[in-house]
């Protein structure tokens, strides 16, 4: 009976090719709105209350929690963890916009392309997408009929939660609650029963569902930085695995559904990953398309379905995931990952910031989580 810690190396673990899954299961979700418009039943929500993308959701959120408290727990400072979240996030975020602004639009629109290229709204769609704030606002004149009209990006929506995550779990180790076992436990079963009291009633959050997503997703990330806490003692076993299935099963028709959910989902993740797939998940332990299928996929199929009107939903999804994962590895190779390398070797400059950063929230406080045993693209 593995434990956690036995699998965190890179080299033992699948949570590439899993985050791989995650991601095009978030374009095979989509596609069931991008044809059929808001409000189409996509799979496995009538089933499970929530669709695949959810679902797909819900693994990325607890994965991220467990390998960037790994992160956390290898970085030097709070300034470099800081730098290696911005560096992880940002400069694929930016050419994403810039590729749906510059590319996708000008083959969209229905203005002229000079008149679109000259639209003050371009321009303030990129800051205002950006900021991740409103990632609703439509660029002119595109997808301006689509089915689901208007978006260009709707996944980027759980963005600014991924980073609040961030924000929190570096705060928790400047201030030395990570490390003060008794007190993370003492808050995570705090924000846990919150959730929960949400969930049992719902006008607890005043219809606020930015206060939903929060509660939702925060969960699901502590859980993962839970686990990376209990490494050295977190069995993974079939056995551990049905008793979580027993637990939705018991919670599958109450309101704490949504909880349970969580805590299979997670468990069932570890399981996955500690699975000996060998050539199967051997190159996605060195390459990382998730982020840019994730982001890259939804603006590809509102202009596959702009294009190509009367497409199936299975067209959609499998030209879309061939495109997405194009540009997802050209993301990769010339974006993420030569902006990851220079997390170790960046300009004077931003180095010093990063230190004098470290030196004001104390360098060294994430000491605490132990010797890091992940490694990977987080």
């Amino acid at each position: 009976m593995p434990t956690l810690a036995a699998i965190l190396p890179a080299e033992r673990n699948n949570f590439g090719l899993i985050r791989l899954l995650a991601a095009s299961s978030v374009v095979i979700s989509h596609a069931y709105i991008i044809v059929r418009g808001d409000g189409a039943v996509e799979p496995l929500e009538a089933l499970t209350g929530i669709s695949l993308g959810q679902h797909a959701v819900n693994v990325f959120f607890f994965t991220s929690g467990l390998l960037v408290a790994a992160s956390l727990a290898r970085s030097r400072s709070i300034g470099d963890f800081a730098l290696a979240r911005f560096l992880r996030i940002c400069p694929g975020l930016m050419v994403c916009l810039a590729v749906c602004a510059f590319v996708v639009g000008p083959l969209a629109t229905t203005l002229a392309p000079a008149r679109y290229l000259t639209d003050g709204a371009v321009y303030l769609w990129l800051l205002v997408t950006g900021s991740l704030l409103h990632i609703t606002m439509a660029l002119p004149g595109v997808f301006e009929h689509a089915p689901y009209p208007d978006v260009v990006d709707l996944p980027l929506w759980t963005l600014k939660y991924e980073i609040a995550c961030y924000v929190l779990l570096g705060l928790a180790g400047v201030t030395g609650l990570v490390r003060r076992g008794a007190r993370f436990w003492a808050i995570y079963a705090g924000l846990v029963v919150v959730y929960a009291a949400t969930l049992v009633f719902p006008e607890l959050t005043f219809g606020i569902v930015a206060v939903q997503h929060m509660l939702h997703l925060a969960v699901l990330f502590g859980l993962g930085v839970a686990a990376y806490r209990l490494r050295e003692g977190l069995p993974l076993s079939w056995f551990w695995l049905a008793v979580c299935l027993a637990i939705y099963a018991a919670a599958y028709s109450g309101p704490l559904r949504p909880l349970a959910t969580a805590l299979l989902t997670g468990y069932a993740t570890l399981i996955l990953a500690a699975l000996p797939l060998g050539a199967l998940a051997h190159p996605f332990r060195c390459i990382d398309l998730s982020y840019g299928i994730y982001i890259y996929g939804w603006p590809t199929q509102q202009l596959i379905i702009d294009k190509l009107p009367g497409s199936s939903i299975a067209e959609v999804a499998i030209i879309a995931l061939a495109i997405a994962g194009c540009l997802a590895f050209l993301s990769w190779t010339f974006v993420e990952k030569p902006m990851l390398a220079f997390r170790h070797k960046p300009l004077p400059s931003v180095r010093r910031l990063a230190a004098a950063i470290g030196r004001t929230a104390g360098t060294g406080a994430m000491a605490h989580l132990g010797k890091p045993g992940a490694s990977g693209s987080s």
